[in-house]
């Protein structure tokens, strides 16, 4: 009998998240980012570990690939020209500073993307076969978005959104679907890279003190806390859609890069508190995002369709919450990897769609790596410290676990590919705590106003949530929120947000049999209708990969306890209960004789001068303004920086802070507690709007850096300090702070 010959499809994609997938014939069987396997957080290098991985999990030599099918920088589509030639020539006209800055992104994008094309040209080059190079497919950015959430989804027909902050010269594109076609795309609309959303929202992230391209997130959480109505009129200032066409207004207010903030913008600002900036820039977002889908539903006469999303916009789940509301829209598929990270996907499912192989749907999204029972063997011998015990009934065992207020790893089968761990790559909680915020989001080194997600079982979600319908994709990935009844925000508060809203992942009983069972059992048990389910990552970390990376988690005291499949494991020498954290800050007005003592004290462990001697020269150096930060632990203190306000005398005089001393318990260094203390630092720096300095040695530096620190230029700022061999970095600086030439002496502390 004629045994038909597999197809094997490898899509690639080199951008913020490098990934590449597999698809054998119509299905997609392994999906994995760089990052996870570098563990470097949006790791942006070639994915050659994630190829290597892939081409080794399922036993196939890269010159046995049939399709390779690659997707980041193509290029300028040629139906583009019109579009640029048009908007430059009337900026050129009316705004020359706006035409400067639509040319330099323009002429920046060409610059940044040809570094990408090059590396995978390279590989290509020196990796491929003759025939291999012939049957190469590349796409559009977003084109390839498109057909990531179209082709993988279950819909046959419907429009679809992608938005980004830009890809190939676009940032939003509205395309209409047809499965059945040969070209199953028909871009109707698209903006420039200048008229992004994206980039809109990230300088929003950039000028709160969070990451852009990485923290968007917590403007989600934190516009929650705002009032939109404030600000709105600023940021309906810097971008718009009108008459069918989304445009930015280049010039002080707004570029399309996440630097050069204009004073006029950051004075604007200053207007407002933080949480009405966020709140209003997501009011926006969301205005936005729907008035562009409901015009083009309008134009294209669409009464009833579906909506495909995909790009990181969408990553907003308050976005995708309030576009399944309009009127004409049956359904909603959020691409789970809406990020680049998911451009391998849909540069391959095109790909095969041109070989006339209609994909399957995506029904889940674990296609990583799996663990295997083989390594779970050999922890103890890795780890001395661990105990393994294999469980009989797993389930009972968790639900007595959390019943004991443990916090617990959970680890099982593939790991999930895209943002949102799904209980695979999860740490579990109950979700009575209404406290959790607080102490839980310190203890994962995290931002304390961002929102815990639940997992519920389908049969649940119909009493937790208002107008929940049934098999809603977006449950199943966690890519939309959704209103809580008054019978949920009571029994879970920890998973209600400030709104009155939650992000769950629903499970179905025919689709996860051992979650399903796990949540009955503790619905039963506890009352409780769902688990807290967070991501198994500590903050700037990518989501855990394999069994090594969970148990180092586990004796760092992330968590308390591990499940790894049936395996309960724990640490026979637990470090300190980090539940019991507590973070302070207090002027040194407000300190007690205690508490500078304890402060004395632990300076005295590192700097050995004595107690006596380190009273003497807090009593003499440090104000009665300046700022202490404490880290305790169990009530005791392990951790302290003190900011120290001082004065710059350059041609008016300003306050400044001198960041002064950071220290940790020895037995604690390698915990990373340090990044709580440092993200107190930064927010208090920036609440105060203050410059801050530092010295330290050459080795640190790089660390420093992490937190956003900058070294000092000596043509502008030159230090004087009594240690030499000492760097001076600062962070927070805006030319409004200081002016000219001047001396700093900065002291080092005893």
């Amino acid at each position: 009998m004629k045994v038909n010959k597999n197809i094997y499809t490898l899509g690639i994609c080199n951008c913020e998240t490098s990934s590449a997938c597999l698809f054998i014939n119509d299905s997609l069987v392994s999906a994995v980012s760089e990052e996870r396997f570098s563990r470097k957080k949006y790791d942006r290098s070639f994915p050659t570990q994630s190829i290597n991985y892939i081409l080794k999990e399922y036993n196939i030599k890269l010159r046995r690939i049939d399709n390779i099918s690659y997707s980041w920088s193509k290029g300028f589509q040629a139906s583009l020209k019109k579009k640029y030639d048009k908007r430059f020539s009337y900026l050129k006209k009316t705004n020359v500073v706006a035409s400067k800055i639509f040319s330099d992104r323009y002429k920046y994008d060409i610059l940044q993307d040809k570094n990408y094309r090059n590396e995978f040209n390279q590989w290509v080059k020196v990796s491929l076969t003759k025939k291999q190079k012939k049957n190469l497919k590349i796409f559009y950015h977003h084109e390839a978005h498109a057909a990531n959430a179209s082709l993988l989804s279950s819909f046959d027909k419907g429009i679809v959104l992608t938005a980004d902050g830009r890809g190939d010269f676009e940032a939003l594109t509205v395309s209409l679907f047809n499965r059945n076609k040969k070209y199953p795309l028909k871009k109707i609309y698209s903006s420039t890279s200048s008229d992004s959303l994206g980039y809109f929202y990230g300088r929003i992230t950039s000028l709160l003190g969070f990451k852009p391209m990485a923290h968007e997130g917590k403007i989600t959480g934190l516009a929650a806390y705002g009032n939109p109505k404030k600000a709105l009129p600023l940021m309906e200032k810097m971008i718009k859609f009108k008459n069918g066409e989304l445009t930015a207004s280049l010039g002080d207010l707004y570029k399309p890069f996440f630097k050069g903030y204009s004073k006029n913008l950051t004075n604007e600002l200053k207007k407002y508190s933080r949480e009405d900036i966020a709140a209003a820039a997501q009011q926006h977002l969301e205005n936005c995002v729907c008035e562009i889908t409901k015009y083009y539903l309008k134009k294209l006469k669409l009464k009833s369709t579906n909506l495909m999303l995909s790009g990181g916009v969408f990553a907003n789940v308050k976005v995708n919450y309030h576009l399944k509301s309009i009127k004409f829209i049956n359904k909603v598929f959020v691409q789970p990897q809406m990020g680049d990270g998911g451009l391998c996907l849909g540069a391959a499912a095109l790909h095969l769609h041109g070989q006339k192989i209609k994909i399957k749907q995506l029904d889940d999204v674990y296609l990583g790596p799996s663990i295997r029972f083989s390594n779970i063997k050999k922890l103890s011998k890795k780890f001395p410290t661990i105990k393994i015990v294999k469980c009989k009934l797993t389930h009972d065992k968790i639900c007595e676990d959390l019943k004991k207020n443990k916090v617990l790893g959970l680890v099982r089968g593939k790991m999930e590919f895209g943002p949102r761990a799904l209980c695979n790559r999860s740490i579990i909680y109950k979700t009575s705590d209404k406290s959790i915020n607080n102490w839980l989001n310190k203890r994962m080194n995290r931002t304390e106003f961002m929102p815990f997600a639940p997992v519920i079982r389908h049969e649940t979600a119909k009493l937790a949530f208002e107008k929940y319908t049934f098999n809603d994709p977006t449950f199943n990935f966690m890519t939309s929120t959704i209103k809580c009844t008054n019978v949920f925000k009571r029994k879970c508060p920890a998973v209600t947000h400030i709104d009155k809203t939650t992000r769950p992942q629903v499970v179905y009983k025919k689709k996860d049999l051992f979650l399903w069972t796990l949540l009955k059992k503790w619905e039963k048990q506890s009352g409780e209708m769902s688990l807290v389910n967070t991501s198994f990552n500590a903050h700037e970390e990518p989501i855990i990969c394999n069994e090594k990376e969970a148990v180092n988690a586990l004796i760092r005291g992330m968590i308390d306890v591990l499940y790894i499949e049936e395996f309960r494991i724990t640490v026979s020498k637990p470090p300190l209960i980090y539940r019991k954290i507590k973070m302070l800050s207090k002027k040194t007005s407000q300190l007690s004789t205690k508490e500078i003592k304890s402060v004395c004290l632990l300076k005295d462990t590192h700097w050995k001068y004595g107690l006596n001697s380190q009273l003497t020269w807090f009593k003499k150096n440090v104000k009665s303004l300046d700022i202490h930060n404490m880290l305790l632990i169990n009530k005791k203190l392990v951790g302290y920086t003190l900011l120290r306000i001082r004065k710059i005398k350059s041609d008016i005089t300003r306050n400044y802070f001198l960041f002064d001393t950071l220290i940790i318990k020895k037995e604690l260094r390698k915990t990373k507690l340090s990044n709580s203390l440092m993200s107190l630092n930064k927010d208090i720096i920036l609440k105060n709007k203050k410059i801050a300095f530092l010295t330290c040695k050459k080795q640190l530096i790089k660390y420093y850096k992490k937190y956003g620190w900058s070294k000092l230029n000596n043509k502008q700022i030159k230090i004087i300090d009594g240690k030499r061999n000492m760097y001076g970095m600062f962070f927070n600086y805006k030319k409004s702070y200081i002016k000219g030439f001047f001396s700093l002496r900065l002291h080092a502390s005893k």
